[in-house]
């Protein structure tokens, strides 16, 4: 009886120790898959370096009173406070397909004198709107 407990136990002991080398033989592969796919991404022209190049732009916020709208150029200036020097800044905005408006359906519903919040980001020089808030008059 003592040689058959043993012989289950060597047994289950074997399968158990086959099982974990097919696991880690598995791991490996998908280990070595993952590597040589980094390994490709790494390469040049493996990956959109340009995508990676440039560090993302943080959004600037403003609050203010639109003084004027040009919708046929896409634009609009509004004046606000800098609230570090107290001073009114004049700032031109630009829109793109990508702006979201609240509170209209577009540039051409904005008119001079609303208030609006303003979420924009420098692109190539130009302050472009990401979105364009207008404050409800209630």
């Amino acid at each position: 009886m003592k040689a058959f407990v043993l012989l289950v136990v060597f047994l289950l002991a074997a399968g158990t120790a086959a099982a974990q080398e097919e696991e880690l033989a598995a791991a490996e592969t998908l280990e070595e898959k993952a590597l040589g796919q980094a390994h490709a991404v790494l390469e040049p022209g493996g990956f959109d370096d340009e995508a990676f190049s440039e560090t993302p732009q943080v959004s600037q916020w403003l609050w203010g009173t639109l003084d004027s709208v040009d919708s046929a150029g896409g634009t609009l200036v509004l004046k606000s406070i800098d609230y570090e020097t107290a001073q009114e800044v004049i700032r031109s905005l630009y829109v793109d397909d990508k702006t979201v408006f609240h509170g209209v359906m577009g540039l051409a519903d904005l008119e001079a004198g609303m208030h609006v919040t303003a979420d924009y980001k420098d692109k190539d020089g130009r302050c472009v709107a990401d979105i364009i808030e207008v404050e409800s008059v209630d």
